[in-house]
């Protein structure tokens, strides 16, 4: 049971890191996207 936390508690820091990584990664992208479209 302690080994199967740890293991979740580690995928969890990581899925969050990453999650948020991409959320600001793909805030980028939107912007660039943004204006792009309002340039067209």
């Amino acid at each position: 049971m302690d080994v199967i936390n740890v293991k979740n508690t580690a995928n969890h820091a990581v899925l969050s890191f990453s999650e948020g990584y991409c959320y600001r990664f793909n805030s980028k992208i939107a912007v660039v996207l943004e204006k792009k479209t309002k340039m067209a």
